[in-house]
């Protein structure tokens, strides 16, 4: 069974009925100010109309725009595609700097830039036997210790295969043009991938 109320006492009365008298006030006085400066109702803004379609490059910056406008004047300029390749690489839109770099590759296949550019894309889309086969075109076009080397990382870690990553770290460190810091690089995946 439940307790039975208990009478309040004067001065809880008084308390009570203070307090109901302060609340009753602030809304009065909440709702005459709002009659007084109705400019704090402020209306909900005109729904918006469906935006026009875009034109094929809104949205891109001006460099790009040239760069594309080049490219429809002269589809193999290799500058143009190249730095195309390069700006998404740097937005991070691979799909579209895969697509730039085998136009370059197509473009001219015995320059090595296309190659590296096109299996750095393949890769952050995670195609790495692709990518792979991209640097093993460039090696072919010219050895050069930083593609043997990011080749090794490939086999090693994307590929997992650990014997062709060290091969390739290997030939990489007998390059006589190798600088300093990519052989000390190399050194140090050899020694994690031999323990």
């Amino acid at each position: 069974m439940s307790e039975p109320l208990v009478p309040l006492s004067g001065s809880q009365r008084t308390t009570v009925w203070c307090m109901a008298g302060i609340v009753l006030l602030l809304c009065v006085t909440a709702i005459g100010y709002r009659f007084l400066h109705p400019d704090l109702l402020t209306p909900l803004p005109p729904p918006r109309e469906e935006a026009a379609p875009r034109a094929p490059m809104a949205g891109m910056n001006e460099g790009v725009v040239a760069l594309m406008r080049q490219l429809q004047a002269n589809p193999g300029d290799m500058p143009a595609l190249v730095s195309l390749t390069e700006h998404f690489m740097h937005v991070g839109d691979w799909t579209s700097a895969e697509r730039f770099a085998r136009r370059a590759a197509s473009t001219a296949p015995d320059e090595i830039k296309p190659h590296y550019l096109l299996s750095m894309a393949l890769h952050a889309l995670e195609r790495n036997e692709e990518a792979a086969a991209s640097l093993e075109r460039a090696l072919q076009l010219k050895e050069e210790a930083v593609l043997r080397y990011s080749l090794g990382i490939l086999y090693a870690y994307h590929l997992n295969d650990k014997q062709k990553g060290i091969a390739q770290f290997r030939r990489g460190l007998a390059d006589p043009g190798a600088p300093d810091w990519l052989k000390a690089d190399m050194e140090k995946e050899l020694a994690t991938l031999e323990q």
